[in-house]
């Protein structure tokens, strides 16, 4: 269930029985009253003005369940869990919490001044699909990367982000994008395309493409 749909319902119902209540009080005398002519129900109009809000993005309609992944901590399995369902549900703000959980850094650009939450809906809202290369990019084979700064040990998405990266590293990429794409990359020397960093203790610390 999306999370924005759900809510939203929540309040169109607690509206409405609000109302119901209001014009229940207001009759007085425990007697009922009927619309004269031409009078409109004031019941019925109200709550069909309620706008049900419905959020979508690119991943809506991808699988919420992650496929397992052999040999991750558990800490991160959880987290890659929680950030491919709210992805799904199209949730930026649970997202952004995730991202920002403990008060870490977290980097989603280059440059840009904007909340990681406003980020990706604009992004949406521009026709691209961060949501769906989010859940798609932590489908692809992983890997774990050693680095000389805390937290030191991080499990990245995908294995061709890293420099010492595989044929077949490259070759996982091959779906999400073109041929042309993947050479590109490689002759450039350094996988730039979307990429997901998970310390080893569950922390999310990226999610960013470009260089």
């Amino acid at each position: 269930m999306r999370v924005g749909a759900s809510r939203g319902a929540g309040i169109a119902l607690g509206i409405a029985l609000g109302i119901a209540a209001a014009l229940a009080a207001g009759c007085g005398g425990g007697q009922d009253r009927e619309a004269g002519p031409g009078e409109p129900d004031t019941l019925a109009a109200e709550t069909a003005a309620i706008a049900v809000e419905t959020v979508t993005c690119s991943a809506a309609g991808l699988d919420p369940a992650a496929p397992e992944q052999a040999g991750l901590p558990p800490a991160v399995a959880e987290t890659r869990r929680a950030i491919v369902r709210a992805a799904v549900a199209c949730d930026y703000d649970g997202l952004e919490s995730l991202a920002l959980r403990g008060g870490a850094a977290f980097t989603y650009s280059f440059g840009d001044d904007a909340r990681p939450a406003q980020y990706w809906r604009e992004n949406e809202a521009a026709g691209e699909s961060p949501m769906a290369m989010l859940v798609r990019t932590l489908s692809l084979p992983w890997a774990r990367e050693t680095l000389e700064i805390e937290p030191y040990v991080y499990y990245v998405w995908p294995s061709a982000y890293l420099i010492e990266s595989t044929d077949e590293d490259w070759a996982a990429l091959a779906g999400l994008y073109s041929a042309e794409e993947i050479e590109t990359m490689r002759d450039y020397g350094s996988f730039i395309g979307w990429r997901v960093g998970i310390t080893e203790t569950g922390d999310w610390r990226f999610f960013v493409a470009g260089d």
